[in-house]
This record gives C-alpha cells, sequence and structure tokens, in this order.
C-alpha cells in the first residue's frame, strides 16, 4: 500500500518520518517501541530499506546484540518527498471533512485528553 501520489510505502513513510523526526538515528529497539511493532516485523521492514538505500545499521558500540538504525541521504529525500503528499492527503481525507466549529471543537477536547494524560503515571 502507498500513499496517495508516493512511491514510498506506508511502513516505510511510518518508519521514516519516526527516524528522521527523532533526528535520523535511533537504537532499533527504540523505533520497534516508537511504532508499536513486532520486532521480526521491524527487522523485515529495515531489511528491506537497507536494500532500497532509504536507511543503515550500525552496530551499537556499547551493547554487541543492539544495533542503530539511521536515515540516509536518499531516506531524508524520500521523506522529504512524501510529507507533503501525506499532508494533502490527511487535509482532503480529515480536515476538510470538518466545520471549522468542528475542528475547534476536536482541538479543545485533543488538548484536554493531552493535557489529562501528561498528569498520568507511567
Amino acid at each position: 500500500m502507498k500513499p496517495s501520489g508516493s512511491s514510498m510505502s506506508v511502513a516505510d513513510f511510518i518508519v521514516l518520518a519516526k527516524l528522521t523526526e527523532a533526528g535520523g538515528r535511533m537504537r532499533f529497539m527504540d523505533l520497534t517501541k516508537l511504532v508499536e511493532w513486532e520486532k521480526s516485523r521491524m527487522s523485515h521492514q529495515v531489511g528491506r530499506m537497507v536494500k532500497r538505500g532509504l536507511v543503515t545499521k550500525e552496530d551499537c558500540p556499547d551493547d554487541g546484540r543492539g544495533s542503530f538504525v539511521v536515515a540516509t541521504p536518499a531516506g531524508y529525500r524520500a521523506i522529504d518527498g512524501a510529507a507533503p503528499l501525506h499532508v494533502e492527503h490527511v487535509r482532503r481525507l480529515f480536515i476538510d471533512a470538518l466545520t471549522k466549529d468542528e475542528l475547534d471543537t476536536l482541538t479543545s477536547i485533543s488538548s484536554r485528553v493531552v493535557a489529562h494524560l501528561e498528569t498520568q503515571p507511567d
């Protein structure tokens, strides 16, 4: 499955978006937890992305079993190209379906839920 108008799969987009938002380099298991995937799914996805040059894997010097996933310049170009298409797609399917009053209500409710969540213990 590909986001509308993009040559990138949804899985590629999710991984690259989270990875680049975090500075372009993350421990493999941290990325896995962040996107809420199983370790095997992430491993297969990262392997496919390595083959296409979107990311690389680096050994973790302080943990022999751990590794880092690193966005490559090609990965940055891919996410930079796909992000505006993603934003347009979300706007067309979600934002444009709501009135200004509905969006204001959604903003208010969302802010209240986020504030409540921030007061909860981990």
